[in-house]
């Protein structure tokens, strides 16, 4: 009895440190229309990797200005912010309500396991009307 017990425990903790720790891949994008692109490129920085200002390049979507990326995130609150160019003094100034804290942007996932793809938001701008 107590071994069966203990196999239903484990059981449950394997569960939900799995519900916990499962990743998605969110697809962040923005839309670098109205800037000149660095030629150091456009990077993310933020809470998703150490606010490193090199570690996160976006890559150009076909021969538009939607520049994108996919990071792997846990579920919870996410603040990033994007760079154009791999340094500081090159990040964007995004204001309220689109960017409420220092510039930075708020991003929320849900434990659902389900991919996300952001709708592109203009560089020092907000998201399109309807698309939060």
């Amino acid at each position: 009895m107590k071994k069966n017990y203990t196999i239903k425990l484990l059981l449950v903790v394997l569960f939900f440190n799995t519900q916990i720790f499962s990743q998605v891949n969110v697809t962040i994008r923005v839309d670098m229309s109205n800037e000149t692109v660095s030629e150091n490129g456009v990077h993310l920085v933020g809470s998703l990797n150490g606010w490193s200002t090199d570690a996160t390049q976006l890559t150009q979507e076909s021969n538009t200005n939607i520049y994108s990326t996919v990071v792997q995130l846990n579920s919870g609150w996410q603040e990033y912010k994007f760079l154009n160019g791999n340094a500081w003094g090159t990040d964007e100034s995004a204001s309220y309500p689109c960017a409420p804290t220092n510039g930075n942007r708020y991003l929320y996932i849900n434990n659902s396991g389900m991919a996300v793809t952001l709708e592109p938001v203009l560089f020092n701008g907000c998201n399109a009307s309807g698309t939060g």
